[in-house]
């Protein structure tokens, strides 16, 4: 396969912006920055400041992300033919946030309403119902 010219890759790729992406990304800078009449002055908006959170499951026993897939360099992989995974040995989930410049820990959570925690109830009992009815289809 090496010498056919194809590699072992990860499987997906992330599709640069267009034009208008950019504009629209170019614009909301703008909107944002306190200082947007200053160009490059260094005073505008720090996005050093900014939490930046996280979600990663965690699987015991098992090396995570190592999915690959034989292609050239010059193709992309079809995401049409990537298969979604029912990953029953995650057993943990990380939620982390982070911020540039800050040592120690990051919280971005608020108190739940009695009714939200209810919804919330009732939307996992769903969910797990549905779940377990799908694995033993398999």
């Amino acid at each position: 396969m090496y010498d056919a010219g194809y590699a072992r890759q990860r499987p997906g790729w992330k599709p640069p912006l267009n034009t208008e992406q950019q504009r629209e990304r170019f614009e909301w800078a703008l909107a944002h920055n306190p200082d947007k009449y200053e160009y490059r002055d260094r005073k505008g908006f720090d996005f050093a400041e900014v939490v930046f959170t996280n979600k990663t499951p965690a699987c015991i026993g098992k090396e995570r992300g190592m999915q690959r897939v034989w292609c050239k360099d010059s193709k992309q992989y079809d995401e049409g033919v990537k298969k979604d995974r029912n990953c029953c040995a995650c057993c943990l989930q990380f939620y982390r946030a982070f911020c540039y410049n800050y040592k120690g820990s990051r919280y971005t959570y608020f108190e739940e309403t009695a009714a939200q925690k209810r919804l919330a109830e009732e939307a996992l009992a769903k969910e797990s119902t549905q779940r377990k009815r799908d694995n033993n289809i398999l």
